[in-house]
């Protein structure tokens, strides 16, 4: 997943030799997606850029997200996606698991020009 607003300033680095040390050393082994940390969002972590394994424990989470978001009546609105995974990663300590936040400046760097 990659927001429209997103500029790939490098695409010769491969996100996934970007996440590995994270993915083995930081995060829960049963971790299926990778996020960036966001300390400025109203949510622990910014999905402008998602780094998700191939694996039915990633298809089961992003269902559970599309699900959530749309209980809440969020699908489809401005940053639903961000906020359904907020209400997830929140929702207990199995659900964070699946969930590997990086720094920041692992998979985007933030540019903001808004208040």
């Amino acid at each position: 997943w990659i927001d429209d607003d997103i500029f790939i300033s490098s695409p010769e680095r491969a996100i996934a030799a970007l996440i590995a040390p994270y993915f083995a050393r930081r995060c829960d082994p049963r971790a299926v997606v990778a996020v960036a940390e966001d300390a400025v969002s109203y949510t622990p972590f910014n999905a402008g850029v998602l780094a998700v394994r191939s694996a039915p424990a990633a298809a089961t989470l992003l269902r559970r997200v599309y699900e959530l978001g749309a209980r809440q009546g969020l699908a489809w609105k401005r940053d639903w996606e961000q906020s359904a995974m907020a209400l997830d990663y929140n929702s207990s300590a199995e659900a964070r698991a699946a969930y590997c936040v990086v720094p920041p400046t692992v998979l985007q760097s933030l540019f903001r020009d808004y208040g």
